[in-house]
């Protein structure tokens, strides 16, 4: 194999056009993160206001001012996605760099992926591509009422300050957060199935029963930010309809099971792609290990237990204490390496990713579920749910 990488090439997701505009608006900290208050202010703040000042002049409030997923999206959604944002950008730098330090491949190859990585991040045309898209949703939340994932807000209708504000600010700042957190998954996934056709040096045997790419998992963490957004958005969505007669809890079961199919295919649907991997590096060292244990434990049994002569050349074998034999140690060790072996798993993920996904898609319904259910009744059957899947 080729020389290979003998220092770390640090990546960091969180850069680009994006977070560029947001500095020249006074709206990152000097370490570059984003004013997540700050963003949250802008885009709930006016639109509360503006929905209370009609009341000055003997109106009602605004209906939006009553609508829960509006809140939940600015208040809730927001800050989730800035945060897991952050959270992302460490965990993919985390992993960028142990491929590096690791030497699971030649460093010009992975320099080729990570180029290719952030040509995408720093694109312009994507930035303009996602504003023009998010721009569009909040015109047609303005112009026609709910629509995809903006739903639950008051009809179209009579427009109203706080209306106008959240179609055309607060819901074009949303929609750029997610389209932006969606199109950084992209590109991380871009890496992961990049890296899934490269030649790693991977070990079979090694503790994280993953071939020593378990750490590839790590940024999923960050990933449950944003389900747990669209999740707090869409349970919000749903609690609006239930409140106003629109929807039952009932009904909405059905949407909810393939929100939890999405959310696992998008955080572990990448990682499926080092399956081949795995299974060429578990198949190709069993064989090894077979050999290598067969060898030793023949020579092991003619010693200790045959007490063959062509073995150990001295008759005094035969009264040498067992306890503390490094031959025994070594037997024990072969045995643990090779049970790590055969539990080698198939995908570099395990329960606790699907958990980590499942239970930021989860918690957020559980509000909604107490419209219809005790709270006895909710963890039942959360609980059933949980025990079912992992039985």
């Amino acid at each position: 194999m080729a020389e290979l990488a003998l220092e770390a090439r640090h990546f960091w997701m969180a850069q680009g056009p994006f977070l560029q505009v947001l500095h020249r608006l006074h709206l990152t900290r000097p370490d570059g993160r984003p004013r997540a208050l700050v963003i949250v202010t802008i885009a709930w703040l006016p639109l509360f206001v503006g929905a209370l000042s009609r009341i000055v002049v003997g109106q009602p409030p605004a209906p939006i001012l009553f609508d829960i997923s509006v809140h939940a999206r600015l208040l809730i959604a927001i800050p989730l996605m800035v945060v897991g944002e952050r959270l992302f950008a460490l965990r993919a730098r985390d992993v960028i760099d142990q491929l590096y330090d690791g030497h699971f491949a030649e460093r010009a190859t992975l320099d080729r992926i990570i180029d290719g990585a952030e040509r995408a991040r720093d694109s312009r045309a994507a930035m303009v591509v996602m504003s023009a898209l998010a721009l569009f949703g909040g015109v047609s939340v303005l112009l026609f009422g709910s629509v995809g994932v903006v739903s639950g807000i008051e009809e179209a209708g009579a427009l109203s300050f706080a209306r106008v504000w959240y179609a055309l600010v607060a819901v074009p700042i949303v929609q750029v957060l997610l389209l932006r957190w969606l199109w950084q998954w992209a590109i991380w996934s871009y890496i992961l199935l990049r890296l899934s056709r490269v030649k790693l040096a991977v070990i079979a045997t090694h503790p994280d029963h993953a071939a020593g790419l378990g750490f590839l998992g790590t940024p999923i963490s960050a990933l449950a930010f944003l389900i747990g957004a669209a999740a707090t958005t869409r349970a919000a969505g749903w609690a609006t309809e239930i409140l106003d007669g629109r929807t039952t809890l009932q009904a909405c079961v059905p949407s909810f099971v393939v929100l939890l199919i999405v959310a696992l295919a998008l955080a572990c649907g990448p990682l499926l792609a080092f399956a081949p991997t795995l299974y060429r590096a578990r198949h190709a060292t069993v064989l090894q290990y077979n050999g290598l244990a067969l060898r030793y434990v023949r020579k092991f049994h003619r010693k200790w237990i045959e007490h063959r002569p062509d073995v150990t050349h001295d008759e005094s074998v035969k009264k040498r204490p067992l306890l503390g034999t490094p031959d025994i140690q070594s037997l024990n060790d072969l045995i643990g390496s090779y049970e790590a072996l055969v539990q080698l798993k198939p995908v570099p993920f395990g329960l606790r990713a699907i958990l980590a996904v499942w239970l930021a898609s989860i918690v957020p319904m559980l509000p909604l579920a107490f419209t219809a259910m005790s709270v006895d009744e909710v963890f039942k059957r959360v609980g059933q749910m949980v025990i079912g899947f992992v039985a």
